[in-house]
């Protein structure tokens, strides 16, 4: 009896060792999994504080170099302290011994290097204009939480060093804020004439440009597609309310794919900007604000902000859209044989004759007529 009793014990132990081996077995299983999940986790927690880690280096040397190599001086007024703050690096080279013809600030998505790198190849190029005036362009972007993009924008900076990278997230209700900053830093950095600011997606003819500085020395300038009598929107993407603003048209102001403003222009300007509480149609706003410090919008020669079939005129300074680099090739090149800057064979005769981008769907339609320089109240995308 005793003898069945210990082989029935034993047969039992040996049955639950069995349980107990599968049941560590599996047990050690999840052990693992989670192990390797908490390392991964781990892992790419690291490569992304790195990579921040990396954009911070990147700006610190940035800001580092230009300290130590650049002599500027910032005026010592409490509201454009704060509001440099916000340039989270400065990469702009320049020569703060001069004084520009003109200071082209290029307003730009973080996330547009195509369109800045299609600037820099095309007519943001001092190469391809032979010119002896001065002139400088400098492009004003935002921020994303996007590590990788914000470790591109601080590479893309250290090499072209013609880039402000300003704390603003990007969102089209935030082009004001890095309007004013770019206007507030440049008036405490570099020495200029006029300031042409634009879109990343216009066409500029720089000879004009430069002919219009040297031709015109005009006090408080404000000068480009002036908007008059355009009606308030309530809704959509240009919507403002009416606690925004009241009134149902705006004040005069002109278009913000390329104005001017003279240097003293944006310094009677700055004292009225207040970042805190920017109007949301940037173009809008700075026309409202110009209006305020006695300075009113004038319509210019050369501001083209509705020539979408990408028409040529001789007198372009600025044209929009321009979005492709056909449409700025064309408009380049036909320039150049217009001023006899180009040998004129049997080929480039006949580009002589072509008045718009033919691979543009719309210069087909528009070649019976010259588009006007609008001043209708349509707004640029």
């Amino acid at each position: 009896m005793s003898k069945n009793l210990i082989l029935t014990i034993k047969r039992t132990m040996q049955r639950f060792s069995k349980i107990s081996l599968l049941k560590y077995f599996f047990l050690s299983l999840v052990v693992t999994a989670a192990l390797f999940v908490i390392i991964e986790m781990l892992y790419f927690q690291t490569k992304d504080s790195l990579k921040h880690a990396k954009v911070i280096q990147n700006s610190y040397d940035i800001n580092h170099h230009l300290l130590t190599s650049d002599k500027n001086t910032i005026a010592n007024t409490t509201y454009n302290k704060d509001s440099l703050s916000y340039v989270i690096f400065d990469s702009v080279k320049r020569d703060c011994n001069i004084i520009y013809s003109t200071l082209i600030i290029i307003t730009s998505h973080v996330r547009h290097v195509n369109r800045r790198n299609r600037i820099r190849q095309t007519w943001g190029n001092e190469s391809k204009w032979n010119s002896k005036e001065k002139y400088i362009t400098v492009f004003v972007v935002g921020r994303i939480s996007d590590s990788d993009i914000m470790m591109n924008i601080a590479e893309e900076a250290k090499l072209w060093r013609d880039i402000i990278l300003v704390n603003i997230l990007e969102d089209f209700y935030t082009l004001a804020k890095k309007v004013i900053i770019g206007l507030i830093w440049a008036n405490h950095n570099i020495k200029y004439k006029l300031i042409l600011k634009g879109d990343d997606d216009i066409y500029i003819n720089i000879i004009n440009v430069l002919a219009f500085v040297k031709e015109n020395d005009i006090e408080d300038a404000y000068i480009g597609n002036k908007i008059e009598n355009a009606l308030v929107s309530r809704s959509g993407r240009y919507k403002v309310t009416k606690e925004e603003y009241e009134i149902d048209t705006y004040d005069s102001y002109c278009s913000g794919g390329g104005y001017f403003l003279s240097a003293s222009s944006v310094e009677k300007m700055i004292p009225l900007f207040d970042l805190n509480h920017v109007f949301r149609i940037d173009d809008a706003y700075i026309g409202k604000i110009a209006l305020k410090a006695g300075i009113f919008a004038s319509q210019g020669k050369g501001f083209y902000m509705d020539n979408a079939s990408c028409s040529y005129m001789k007198d372009i300074i600025v044209s929009h859209p321009a979005d492709n680099i056909g449409c700025i090739s064309f408009l380049f090149r036909r320039f150049l044989i217009d001023s006899n800057k180009l040998p004129k064979s049997w080929s480039e005769k006949q580009f002589e004759k072509k008045q718009c981008y033919e691979a543009n769907s719309l210069c087909l339609k528009s070649k019976k007529k010259r588009p006007n320089e609008t001043r209708s109240s349509k707004k640029r995308h």
